[in-house]
């Protein structure tokens, strides 16, 4: 029973190699639209709509501390989530809304401050920064935690001393890291690579024919050099000299007969030879799969294949009804290939 040797197919790195090549402009014109859009959300959703413009006042304290009785560890200090603790506290928000004469509440408040501990130049240097979305209130609540931090510094046991460093004399502006063209690349990249994956998997699991020496070794058939090649006409007397008739059979519904016909006499080995073969042919797949193959066995049979075009089913049923009708296929003829394609994969100047 006749098969299709699909499976034992070698893959051909060189054709997918030239397939990509010819389909690049679309694939980068397909990452471009994949930059574009990853690019555009993320500039609408970090500038467009970001976050709403907010100030910062800072106050920088050098402090000195005692160990705690309690505490075995010799080397001691509050981390910044012991300062943010603390500064959220209501004893150290009572004495910031006292400066401020309590014109905030003390949960919106505990919002606006925060404290950080910078361990990596001393662990002694502590920064308590106001961040609102008004510059001059950035600026009072810092100058009242500055007013305040003494005071509460006085009651806490662990610390020994405060030395202020620095103090904020104006509110500065907060500006948000966006990076535009970082996520415009990055979308280029990302779309690029899971754009060329996936024509990568199409291209690798499709059935499409693109070159004669597919069509043979997947089908094992003759098959005739491209229609146009000089190939074509020595490789069409050899098979078909000894033949009077030759039956075209078109595995492809959409396949004109009448086109291939023209096509056929069209080309130049066939001037001199006008009228030594008659051609027959079949409308379309179905009606070739209804007629009776043993009729046309002693003429030549010429199946053509059209390429780029997923018609595997097609052939296989062809090929099927033809062993049934013991009818011998003479040779095959893939149709309506690509010349560039061929130009590319033989690495020829024409074809």
């Amino acid at each position: 029973m006749w098969k299709c040797h699909y499976p034992e197919e070698p893959f051909d790195l060189t054709l997918l190699c030239v397939r990509i090549r010819m389909n690049i402009i679309k694939i980068l014109l397909l990452s471009a639209a994949g930059c574009l859009l990853f690019g555009g959300i993320y500039c609408v959703k970090n500038i467009l709509l970001g976050p709403a413009d907010t100030f910062t006042a800072q106050t920088s304290y050098w402090l000195s501390y005692e160990t705690p009785p309690d505490t075995d560890n010799n080397f001691y200090f509050p981390d910044t989530s012991l300062w943010n603790s603390r500064i959220h506290s209501a004893e150290f928000l009572d004495k910031v809304s006292a400066s401020i004469e309590g014109t905030i509440n003390q949960d919106t408040l505990a919002g606006f401050i925060s404290a950080e501990v910078f361990l990596q130049a001393d662990y002694r240097m502590l920064v308590i920064t106001a961040t609102t979305a008004d510059e001059k209130l950035s600026l009072t609540l810092s100058d009242a935690m500055k007013a305040a931090f003494p005071a509460y510094a006085a009651v806490t046991e662990d610390i020994s001393s405060i030395v202020l460093m620095s103090a904020d004399q104006s509110a500065s502006k907060v500006f948000h890291d966006v990076r535009p063209v970082r996520a415009f690349l990055l979308g280029f990249l990302l779309s690029f690579f899971f754009i060329l994956v996936i024509y990568l998997a199409r291209e690798i699991g499709s059935d499409k024919l693109w070159l004669p020496s597919t069509l043979s070794s997947r089908y094992r058939i003759k098959v005739l050099e491209p229609l146009g090649t000089t190939g074509f006409g020595e490789d069409f007397r050899h098979l078909f000299g000894g033949f009077e008739k030759v039956h075209l059979l078109c595995a492809d519904a959409d396949l004109n007969p009448s086109n291939v016909f023209s096509c056929l006499y069209s080309e130049p080995c066939f001037a001199p030879l006008q009228g030594k073969w008659e051609f027959f042919f079949t409308e379309d797949a179905g009606e070739a799969l209804k007629m009776n193959y043993r009729d046309i066995s002693g003429e030549g049979t010429l199946l053509i294949v059209r390429s780029g075009v997923s018609n595997s089913n097609q052939i296989k049923a062809v090929m099927e009804t033809l062993e049934v009708q013991e009818c011998p296929l003479t040779a095959a003829l893939l149709w309506d290939c690509d010349s560039a394609l061929l130009r590319r994969y033989y690495g020829l100047r024409q074809v």
